[in-house]
């Protein structure tokens, strides 16, 4: 149907046993409307090799030397065909219903520039941890007033007549995705649906795990760049973490935690308490492993004392239904 025709862009480098599954579930989507584009970004893995036997129309393979994950989005942009444009990485899954669910509320909000969604863990072979939080255009656009991401870039689909003119910043080798978003938010609305259309994938090696100092020095970049664009002051940097294994391990515990949180606004205690127990039996975070754990036992008005959409819940549940209408 016209103006409906989305574009999925998928860059890879050296993604091995999982680029195939994670192309796959970018083909399998329930919207038919679709292009699916991969550029493998110089591998040395022979990972963009098993996809050769993919006899699909909608698949368009391009293998590129070494350039970098921007340069490699930015090809993909100019082939690009369609109305709308979403971004999928190469070790991840796309959930069968996520570009019909996006693309069902961008047409609903054609003054929308963007909308992401919720994503779940991938750890093997299994998915735990889903997030239900939505976030609507006016708490995104706090997020992007403080430089900060309301959800993480490869669950993102963009409308293409809103941001034609915006080309990944290839300066940058880490942190495109979340200047992409600060770029995009300062011009036109975006949102968050509240339910996980994506697997995040934790247990691949990647430069944001194996070099935290550089991953900070990209993330500062970013937050300057924004800041010389706004005539403003940068936000002070993070302080280094002391976790083990760096960055990656607050964000993965963090991420549990607010999905505990999740289930327990919506009255789902046992999903809680299961997402937290996962955590703490297949991963090795030493104590912070456990700390999921006591958000899904301690008592809902502790709670409500630090997190204000616990002190009224119903509230927080019709909020939550009226923003998915």
């Amino acid at each position: 149907m016209p103006g409906r025709r989305v574009t999925i862009a998928i860059s890879t480098y050296n993604n091995g046993s999982y680029l195939r599954p994670s192309v796959l579930s970018a083909l399998a989507q329930t919207h038919d409307d679709l292009e699916v584009i991969v550029v493998d970004d110089g591998s040395t893995d022979g990972s963009a090799d098993t996809l050769d036997d993919l006899d699909d129309p909608r698949l368009t393979v391009i293998r590129q030397t070494n350039t970098g994950k921007s340069a490699a989005l930015n090809r993909i942009r100019r082939q690009a065909t369609g109305d709308f444009f979403v971004i999928h990485d190469g070790d991840d899954l796309s959930h069968p219903r996520r570009v019909e669910t996006q693309l069902a509320f961008l047409l609903r909000h054609p003054d929308h520039a963007a909308c992401f969604s919720r994503h779940d863990l991938l750890l093997g072979e299994t998915t735990f941890a889903p997030r239900h939080r939505p976030a609507d255009a006016e708490e995104c656009a706090r997020f992007i007033d403080d430089m900060k991401m309301p959800a993480i870039d490869p669950t993102g689909m963009y409308r293409t007549s809103m941001t034609t003119d915006l080309d990944y910043d290839e300066e940058l080798r880490i942190g495109q995705g979340f200047d992409m978003i600060l770029r995009v938010g300062e011009r036109a609305p975006i949102a968050v649906l509240g339910e996980s259309l994506y697997s995040y994938r934790v247990d691949n090696v990647s430069t944001t795990r194996t070099a935290p100092a550089k991953t900070l020095d990209h993330l500062i970049t970013v937050r300057r760049k924004a800041a010389e664009r706004r005539g403003s002051v940068a936000p002070p940097a993070p302080p280094p973490t002391t976790a083990r294994g760096g960055p990656a391990t607050i964000t993965i515990v963090g991420h549990v935690i607010e999905s505990v949180l999740d289930a327990r606004l919506l009255g789902k205690r046992r999903e809680a308490i299961s997402t937290a127990l996962f955590l703490a039996r297949h991963t090795r975070f030493g104590l912070l492993s456990f700390k999921p754990l006591a958000f899904a036992l301690v008592p809902r008005f502790v709670l409500a004392k630090k997190r204000p959409e616990f002190a009224d819940i119903t509230a927080t549940r019709s909020k939550w239904e009226q923003f998915h209408g």
